[in-house]
């Protein structure tokens, strides 16, 4: 729901929609892409320690990731205007 309003409220009319199609498509492929990887690495009966763990070291990593990379500016960077 996120990235659809920001695409409605930062995209033009005239784009709008083959972007929602673009957004959509890399959406779907990574979701079957996802399923594809789950389905060659897991056993048929989908229960793997190893698994479980490469997943949730998976997730601690993004969570770094995601947390240096959301660090706020220094103040060297000069602030945006307020939006109108």
């Amino acid at each position: 729901i996120i990235v659809d309003a920001t695409i409605q409220h930062e995209c033009d009319d005239v784009y709008r929609g083959r972007i929602f199609s673009v957004n959509d498509t890399a959406y779907n492929l990574c979701f079957v892409g996802g399923l594809f990887i789950t389905a060659m690495a897991f056993p048929p009966n989908g229960k793997s320690v190893a698994g479980l763990f490469t997943v949730a070291l998976g997730f601690i990593a993004l969570s770094i990731w995601f947390a240096i990379g959301s660090r706020r500016p220094s103040a060297a960077v000069p602030a945006l205007p307020p939006a109108r």
